[in-house]
């Protein structure tokens, strides 16, 4: 039987993301997501860790949403015309509220970056995708680098390559 996953704890997301960082600097990852053996290796780690026995579901339901996070904190520096203060951009409590609908977790890099963004910027380096480049329709694209649009609140495309 699984524990329920109690991703508010900041030691248990330290611990995933430095075993994330652990697997991929191991060779466990293809095109850009975590292999079987790389879960299974993290499940066993993070449960001596942490004591908490988790499911490979789980540890992907959270790589997803600190991938999707992690894609809005690269977008989120990239809007112009936005004030920045503290590390993160000023803007009012309504702003946040909009672009952030959907997403109550990343209300909180209104107060700065992303907790463990070291390891984000490694676990997420070759695959968060903020709209800065581009591409020409019709133009060639080779397999694997089809990826779901989402939108960002505010109508601003965000493509993440599954």
């Amino acid at each position: 039987l699984f524990d329920k996953a109690d991703w508010s704890n900041i030691a248990n997301n330290a611990a995933f993301c430095e075993l994330c960082v652990e697997k991929i600097r191991a060779g466990n990852t293809n095109n850009g997501h975590m292999t079987n053996r790389g879960y299974t290796n993290i499940a066993a780690k993070f449960e001596e860790r942490t004591g908490l026995c988790h499911s490979k579901r789980q540890f992907k339901n959270k790589w997803d949403a600190l991938r999707r996070m992690y894609t809005f904190w690269l977008w989120l520096n990239k809007q112009s015309g936005l004030g920045r203060s503290g590390g993160t951009v000023a803007v009012d409590d309504s702003w946040w509220k909009k672009h952030t609908k959907g997403h109550v977790e990343w209300r909180k890099l209104h107060n700065g970056p992303p907790e463990n963004l070291a390891e984000l910027q490694i676990m997420f380096q070759n695959i968060a995708v903020d709209g800065s480049s581009s591409c020409i329709p019709g133009g060639h694209m080779s397999k694997g680098h089809e990826g779901d649009e989402g939108d960002l609140g505010d109508g601003s495309p965000v493509t993440i390559r599954k």
